[in-house]
C-alpha cells in the first residue's frame, strides 16, 4: 500500500523515490502482534521528530492509521508481521545532502522506561569498546527483536540471555509478544 493504494504484485511507484535512491527519508519498523501494532504513539512520534530534523512535511497521524486499517481489512495478515512506515520527499533528481542525524530508538525508551519502573539501575552515556571490557552484560536492541544479549565480547564469555537483568528483561518482553515464537 503506498500513499493509502494498495499496490498491484510487482508495481513499484519507488523506483522514482529519493527515499530509496537517496536515502532521503525515514522510516518506522513497527512489530503488529495478534493485529495490534507494539509502541505505535512512540512510533508515530519518533516518526515526527524525524521528519522535523529532516526538514520533511508529515501528513498527520491519521493517514497512517487509516492505511493500517485499510491493510488489516483487505489482507489476510499472520498474528505477527512488520508494517513497515516510510516516509519520503517525493520523487525527483539530484543527491541528498548528508545529514549526521540520528534518533533514539522506541525499544530502547520501552527498555529504559521498564528498567526504571522495575526499580533496575541503568546508566546512559556514550561509551566506547573499552568501556565494554568490564560489563558484565551486554546486549543489542530493536523494535522486532526486543533485546539481543551478547553470549561473548572479544575474548570473553558473557552471560547473554541467562544474565540477571537481560533475563528479567527478556521474560517482560516476551509478555508483549517479542522474542521467539
Amino acid at each position: 500500500m503506498m500513499n493509502g493504494v494498495p499496490q498491484q504484485s510487482g508495481a513499484c511507484p519507488a523506483a522514482i523515490d529519493r527515499a530509496f535512491h537517496y536515502g532521503d527519508g525515514l522510516f518506522e519498523t513497527i512489530p503488529i502482534i495478534q493485529g495490534k501494532p507494539l509502541f505505535w504513539d512512540e512510533h508515530l512520534q519518533r516518526l515526527q521528530a524525524g521528519a522535523q530534523l529532516l526538514q520533511m512535511n508529515l501528513p498527520g497521524s491519521l493517514p497512517w492509521l487509516e492505511d493500517f486499517q485499510r491493510l488489516q481489512a483487505h489482507v489476510s495478515l499472520p498474528d505477527r508481521y512488520v508494517l513497515k512506515l516510510i516516509l519520503s520527499r517525493g520523487p525527483g533528481g539530484g543527491y541528498g545532502i548528508p545529514r549526521n542525524v540520528g534518533i533514539a530508538g522506541i525499544q530502547r525508551q520501552a527498555i529504559l522506561n521498564w528498567l526504571q519502573t522495575s526499580s533496575i539501575p541503568c546508566q546512559i552515556g556514550d561509551y566506547r569498546a573499552e568501556n565494554l571490557i568490564e560489563a558484565e552484560e551486554i546486549f543489542f536492541s530493536n523494535s522486532l527483536i526486543g533485546i539481543w544479549p551478547v553470549r561473548r565480547f572479544q575474548d570473553r564469555n558473557l552471560e547473554g540471555s541467562q544474565g540477571k537483568i537481560s533475563a528479567k528483561i527478556l521474560q517482560w518482553q516476551a509478555t508483549l509478544g517479542l522474542g521467539p515464537t
